[in-house]
């Protein structure tokens, strides 16, 4: 599986390795981030499985969006943090 390159083209990506809805999500240094309860990466260069991060969240609810800039991601919500 690879990112198409063609703009406009859909892409099919593997599937996150349970639902989650309402998460934040943000690309940074070639990985695809999502964050709710757990911190999920995927690599964009090879896309072969969504890996769980091991890092505690400051919160549970609250979380409304993620933004990375530079080599870091801010999340977004009642609280902000740094990954």
């Amino acid at each position: 599986m690879s990112l198409s390159s063609v703009p406009g083209e859909w892409c099919e990506y593997p599937k996150l390795n349970y639902a989650v809805y309402s998460a934040a999500a943000c690309t940074c240094q070639d990985h695809i981030y999502v964050v709710k309860h757990n911190i999920e990466r995927l690599n964009i260069r090879d896309l072969d499985q969504w890996h769980t991060l091991k890092a505690a969240l400051p919160f549970e609810i609250g979380l409304f969006s993620a933004v990375s800039i530079q080599e870091k991601i801010y999340i977004l919500g009642k609280n902000i943090c740094t990954l």
